[in-house]
């Protein structure tokens, strides 16, 4: 048909639109749950709980989808889905509406991971995807810095308009893929290398026997347990413990005022790991190994002191900080990880650590949020950031060994 336009270009938009739609609903989400919704800090935390699980719940089956009929169906079925939800969350104001929308949306973002890396794949071939990945990105990156200031107007008009807004654009994405689509390369995954519940328990059960041979890769499974314990308290709750503090809403809305800070965020963080990433390139893995129980510190403290600041200034500072540190852990965690890991059992490990990392963010969101409604906010965060204190000692263990087996 000669409505359809080149997968790179399709590509490149549906990585863009997609950034820039959930950036469009997430900047100020919390917001509109506290202040249009009235949730309390166990209700938040709730949120994201009902979210991971339904996402763990649904990752396999929905892959079906992909795997067996049409990498283009599965993403046009994700982002329809993926809008309702949102569509839902904005225009019922209380919690069943919220909760039942996180799992709607959670199910439709399972259509969508992985298929659009698997489409783009088919459609150009493996060895142009890798650059096809990288722009993909970026154009992400660009679009989730444009949803800051989308989301910012849309909110001064009503805090549900950025998630009513965002909702509709992701049901258009979904049309628009539907017509401008091409699916030429693909051919339905064999049986035997479909993802099913099966090869999840399997990968499962065959991390834990490799992890209970090597020292190094308990280690690493225990840091994604920690990892995943602590982030669902600070996703959930920065902030509310912002509101905590006097802003200054004599000259800007809240919703303004929130995204500034978001956009700051992006900015300092896209910078910061451009720096790092031209300082690792060769991938030097001593210096990863420092780096990454370094940064690892760096994070746990910004958060510590965000929990604990005592003005508005050093709360705002630091959570600028701990964003960055924690953009800046990510790349650098995978390219040490990459050095540290076997390569027979890799994709096992850091398929398990996934599992794992999601698995404790559904244990520890509900506690964590207790805290904060029993206690205070603040010592829900500080909470969080004492669950990290064991990550950067095991980093730096699991360096250790690992340096160890390699000059042995």
């Amino acid at each position: 048909m000669t409505n359809k336009l080149k997968p790179m270009t399709v590509y490149l938009l549906m990585r863009g639109a997609s950034g820039l739609f959930f950036s469009t609903v997430f900047t100020l989400g919390t917001l509109y749950r506290v202040n249009v919704a009235g949730l309390n800090p166990l209700q938040l935390v709730l949120v994201g709980t009902v979210l991971e699980s339904f996402a763990f719940i649904f990752e396999v089956p929905t892959g079906v989808v992909a795997d067996l009929y049409s990498r283009k169906l599965s993403l046009i079925i994700g982002f329809a889905v993926i809008g309702a939800g949102f569509v839902l969350e904005g225009s019922i104001p209380v919690l069943w509406a919220i909760l039942a929308a996180q799992a709607i949306w959670a199910i439709g973002y399972t259509f969508t991971s992985g298929a659009d890396s698997a489409w783009i794949a088919d459609e150009i071939g493996s060895k142009q995807a890798s650059r096809a990945y990288m722009r993909g990105s970026q154009a992400g990156q660009v679009g989730a810095l444009l949803g800051i200031g989308v989301s910012t107007a849309l909110a001064n008009v009503s805090l549900a308009l950025p998630l009513v807004a965002g909702g509709v654009a992701f049901m258009a994405l979904s049309a628009f893929l539907y017509f401008a689509m091409t699916e030429t390369g693909f051919s339905p995954v064999p049986q035997n290398e479909r993802s099913t519940w099966r090869d999840m328990f399997g990968t499962f059960g065959s991390g834990l026997t490799e992890a209970r041979r090597q020292p190094v890769l308990r280690i690493l499974l225990l840091i994604g347990i920690f990892l995943g314990l602590s982030s669902e308290g600070i996703d959930r709750l920065w902030e509310v413990h912002l509101l905590e503090y006097s802003l200054p809403l004599a000259t800007m809305s809240a919703a303004t005022w929130f995204g500034l800070v978001s956009a700051a965020a992006s900015i300092i963080s896209i910078i910061a790991v451009q720096l790092v990433a031209g300082k690792t390139r060769d991938g030097n893995p001593a210096l990863l190994g420092l780096l990454v129980p370094a940064i690892s510190t760096l994070f746990m403290i910004s958060i510590a002191v965000f929990a604990l600041a005592g003005n508005l200034t050093l709360a705002v500072a630091s959570n600028l900080a701990y964003v960055m540190f924690r953009r800046l852990n990510s790349p650098l965690r995978e390219a040490w990880l990459n050095h540290t890991i076997p390569s027979r059992v890799r994709a096992t490990v850091l398929s398990i650590g996934g599992q794992l990392d999601a698995l404790g963010q559904i244990a520890g969101g509900p506690i964590i949020g207790l805290v904060a409604t029993r206690v205070s906010v603040p010592a829900a965060l500080l909470v969080s950031a004492i669950i990290l204190l064991p990550v950067p000692f095991m980093y730096t263990r699991a360096h250790k060994i690992s340096q160890s087996l390699q000059e042995a």
